[in-house]
């Protein structure tokens, strides 16, 4: 995809999306080779506009089977943002089908030892990288929309994609006698096909004049509907532009405005373009060249099967399941053991999870108090909703001793001969050591160690135990205990019992 200055004073907006397919992304080793480029260290930053245009893809593109992207950052000619298309073929009758399409028409993976889809991104650009927000304005001029060209390349990984070439005079496709399914929708003027070899042969220049005549058109049934009826018009300029001719819309009609909803296949980009909507008119078209023939999944989803935490566990936990196939969303379901109230519930889609990999990871803005709990995921997608998992517990505990515990009451003289020993709450303290003297003859009257359910402290910041007392003179502490050891032991608090 190539580039060109953009209109100024334009903001545009996201769309939230949910995933109908899984797809594998492969991030291609350092110094590895990928269509002839040298693939660097891929930052960490760029990895979620990745994520973010597949899932975008996936709310409108149903595949019962993962696709398998890879994916390289190398350094790439200066006028070249990103370049993608499909790593295979599967010939089915006189059409050369990409193996993604492929693969989601026979319901099956074709190819299992390879990838579907290739895209190597040019390092030397400079991205804006963050899916979720717009670009600032200081980088308006100067930057590029990261998922914005991941949507326009990914959809040529998808076949949105001519085979057609073009030499010294003469024009030809790609395989000879086979096409793309893209190509057979193509058309010149009086509606004739670019494919039918008695209008236009085969290595000729009949068909090179077609292809830079400014009068190709997509003419299937989806695309002229989301086109107002109308053959969509495709980017076949004199002179013909290599990479560019044939396998986009055309850039006069839908390139050239940034608040036009279906520019996104034009060949060129727009500094500061964000659009993450790829636009009625690129859906319809890989609508008629076979995504909108793939079967929907009728089935629900499995069971996901739990990997973490399991056993003692932090008190903000990060939730890890396998990926389940087909499924859109997660709900994932944390309950106190104890009192087996839900303290978490909340459906999170597959891109929030991450599970474009073989394991989602989920980590909630929920800190839990110390405890036990079980927890459990349930998947959901286009067929509908799978069982819940079984469940898996883990614990909270505490990593340091409590705190000290301040003694309140009793204090200096009192009648009541049951009165309710009083002090506060210690964090993460499991019970207390409550130790009650008599000021007169050093004799303990008391020394144990009181839960907090004893006390009432589990359910406040206050914890209460009575004891009854002859008349006299006495002093008290109190000391916090968790599973880590004991807390500090308070100072002494002194009372009269009359």
């Amino acid at each position: 995809m190539a580039y060109t200055p953009p209109p100024a004073g334009v903001t545009l907006t996201d769309d939230r999306v949910a995933r109908r397919y899984a797809s594998n992304i492969e991030y291609r080793p350092v110094n590895s080779q990928q269509d002839g480029d040298t693939c660097l260290e891929f930052p960490e930053n760029a990895k979620p506009a990745i994520v973010a245009a597949l899932n975008i893809w996936s709310t409108v593109l149903n595949s019962p089977v993962p696709i398998r992207v890879s994916v390289c950052w190398a350094r790439l000619d200066a006028r070249t943002l990103a370049q993608a298309g499909p790593t295979d073929f599967v010939e089915n009758g006189n059409i050369l089908r990409p193996v993604a399409l492929a693969n989601a028409l026979a319901g099956r993976d074709i190819l299992p030892n390879s990838t579907d889809i290739e895209v190597t991104i040019n390092s030397t650009a400079l991205w804006h990288l963050d899916p979720q927000n717009p670009i600032p304005a200081a980088q308006s001029t100067t930057h590029f929309d990261l998922t914005t060209n991941l949507l326009h390349e990914l959809a040529h990984g998808f076949g949105f994609f001519s085979t057609e070439e073009a030499g010294a005079g003469i024009a030809l496709w790609g395989n000879g006698s086979l096409n793309s399914p893209y190509d057979t929708f193509l058309q010149d003027a009086n509606g004739n096909a670019l494919t039918n070899r008695a209008v236009y042969p085969n290595n000729s220049l009949a068909l090179l004049n077609a292809f830079r005549s400014n009068q190709v058109v997509f003419n299937g049934a989806q695309a002229r509907a989301a086109n107002a009826g109308r053959p969509v018009s495709i980017h076949s300029p004199s002179p013909y532009e290599e990479g560019s001719s044939i396998s986009h819309v055309a850039e006069a009609v839908f390139g050239r405005d940034i608040n036009n909803i279906n520019r996104l296949m034009s060949p060129r980009a727009f500094w500061g373009d964000r659009n993450h909507n790829p636009g009625p008119i690129a859906i319809a078209m890989l609508r008629d060249i076979g995504w909108g023939t793939v079967p929907v999944p009728v089935t629900p989803p499995g069971v996901a099967v739990l990997r973490a935490p399991n056993g003692v566990a932090t008190a903000t936990p990060t939730y890890q399941w396998n990926a389940v196939l087909n499924a859109a969303d997660y709900l994932l379901r944390v309950t106190n053991s104890s009192t087996n109230a839900v303290v978490f519930q909340q459906w999170v889609m597959a891109s929030a999870a991450a599970c474009q990999t073989a394991v989602c990871s989920y980590k909630p803005t929920l800190t839990l108090p110390i405890g036990s709990y079980r927890w459990q995921v349930q998947a959901r997608g286009a067929g509908g909703t799978g069982a819940l998992s079984t469940a898996m517990n883990f614990t909270i505990r505490p990593t340091t001793v409590p705190p000290a515990s301040t003694p309140s009451y009793p204090t200096g003289t009192i009648t009541n001969r049951s009165p309710a020993f009083t002090w506060s709450a210690a964090n993460t303290a499991a019970d207390y050591y409550l130790q009650i003297i008599n000021r007169t003859t050093g004799a303990a009257l008391y020394q144990a160690w009181v839960t907090n359910a004893q006390a009432g402290c589990a359910t406040g910041t206050v914890c209460r135990f009575s004891r009854t007392l002859s008349v006299g003179n006495y002093m008290w502490r109190i000391m916090p205990r968790n599973v880590v050891g004991n807390g500090p032991a308070s100072a002494y608090l002194n009372f009269t019992v009359q």
